[in-house]
């Protein structure tokens, strides 16, 4: 129940379209974090795979992570989702999100989608064509193919981190 109200009052403040400014349906301060960053020196060499491209990411992230929904709407920073090795669909976008930021400076946001009931990752990107990703599954979409998905909202990763740490640190609480 806790994650559904959390979920209906980031709705809210997304559609106040909100960047570091109140919103005033639900009281709610929505920010951006740019700067996020953890040491992730070990993870080039965990399974020896060079992390190269979009596609060693996700091949990445499928072996390192071992799915766990336990963690309800709870959003782990992705430096934890890499020390436990497990996490939900949120923990498994911020870390594939993070790591496509960190190793190609690709831009990504994460996208809410089935009511509510599971987060993938859109890939805006000229360079190497927009893609939707379900990194929890490992499936990419085209732009036509994710016509089919039952898209709720979209959040920029700079939001995403920056709920992720306000949330990890306050149990489930802003301030």
């Amino acid at each position: 129940m806790k994650g559904l109200v959390f979920l209906i009052l980031i709705v809210f403040c997304f559609g106040c379209e909100l960047v570091n400014e109140e919103c005033t349906l639900c009281d709610i301060e929505v920010g951006q974090m740019y700067d996020y960053k953890f040491d992730d020196s070990n993870i080039n060499n965990y399974y020896n795979m060079p992390l190269d491209s979009v596609h060693m990411i996700l091949a990445w992230v499928q072996h390192h992570i071992t799915y766990d929904k336990s963690g309800g709407s709870y959003w782990p920073l992705p430096e934890e989702t890499n020390i436990t090795r497990k996490g939900h669909c949120v923990a498994f976008c911020l870390v594939f999100q993070y790591l496509i930021k960190e190793k190609l400076d690709i831009y990504s946001e994460l996208v809410l989608i089935d009511n509510g009931n599971h987060v993938i990752v859109y890939i805006p990107s000229e360079k190497i064509g927009q893609q939707y990703i379900d990194v929890t599954a490992g499936i990419k979409y085209t732009e036509k193919g994710a016509s089919n998905l039952d898209i709720t909202w979209y959040c920029p990763y700079e939001e995403a981190i920056w709920m992720a740490y306000y949330y990890h640190d306050n149990v489930g609480q802003y301030y």
